[in-house]
């Protein structure tokens, strides 16, 4: 049976150099890392959580690797990608780095209301629930 990922919160947004470079602070120290403040300044994103089981290893595979040049063919990087900066989209690589990335994006009350809709299991904390039931951060730049 096909399992489809569950669109659990989205919005559009801006982010800006602050929450950018917040965001990113992971990589502040590689080469890429002004461009890519730079790239996610430029104009609105669709930050959204996905949900399904094994939903960062799918999603991951659907986007393709972080170097469009290395994605498989048919990947979301590989067709939109043009460089690891600029690179379409993002993909949480792990079910608690979905977590801090999502309460980023969202507030938490509002995630966790929404997770419990779809979830039925009760959790006092989103990190339950998003290992209970895989779920990951993703967003496009437009």
């Amino acid at each position: 049976m096909l399992q489809v990922f569950k669109i659990v919160a989205m919005k559009l947004t801006q982010m800006t150099r602050r929450d950018a470079e917040t965001f990113y602070a992971i990589h502040k120290e590689r080469p890429f890392f002004g461009e890519l403040v730079e790239y996610m300044t430029r104009g609105p994103i669709v930050a959204a959580v996905l949900e399904k089981e094994n939903a960062v290893e799918d999603f991951r595979a659907l986007i393709g690797a972080t170097n469009p040049e290395e994605a498989a063919e048919g990947t979301i990087r590989k067709l939109y990608a043009t460089s690891i900066s600029e690179n379409a989209v993002h993909g949480s690589d792990s079910d608690e780095n979905a977590a801090i990335e999502s309460a980023f994006h969202f507030r938490i009350g509002k995630i966790h209301f929404k997770l419990n809709f779809y979830n039925t299991k009760k959790a006092s904390k989103i990190s339950r629930l998003f290992i209970f039931k895989s779920a990951l951060l993703f967003y496009f730049s437009i």
